[in-house]
């Protein structure tokens, strides 16, 4: 995660549309996910990450875009790790049994974020 942290940040705090469009292709979801809840981030690289396969990305990238899109597993929308709002650069210490939440949350009929039908293309 370390190595990841100074990316977050720049993602959170960016107000270039374009260095937010190639931060928006970074692996690791965390970066993604600051850079769907950046205000600076360009309609363009909105509609993009709305398709993202992690859906809790997309769940925010659809908050903030203009065009929305309707998602086919409404069960999953309900999963508290998609509408998650806690902070990238910290839910990982904040949330250190999401884990092990997660399993119990999927006895509960919840389905883990990234199993919806949204394909994922740049």
């Amino acid at each position: 995660m370390k190595e990841y942290l100074d990316i977050i940040i720049k993602a959170k705090e960016s107000t270039n549309e374009e260095e937010l469009h190639e931060l928006s292709k970074n692996v690791n979801f965390k970066v993604r996910r600051a850079v769907a809840k950046n205000k600076h981030t360009s309609q363009k690289t909105l509609e993009i990450l709305q398709k993202d396969p992690t859906l809790n990305i997309a769940f925010i990238a659809n908050i903030h875009a203009i065009n929305k899109v309707i998602f086919d597993d409404e069960i999953a929308l309900k999963n508290p790790c998609v509408i998650c709002e806690k902070d990238e650069t910290t839910f990982h210490h904040e949330c250190g049994n999401c884990r092990e939440d997660s399993y119990s949350r999927i006895m509960d009929g919840f389905i883990p974020y990234g199993k919806e039908k949204i394909k994922y293309s740049y």
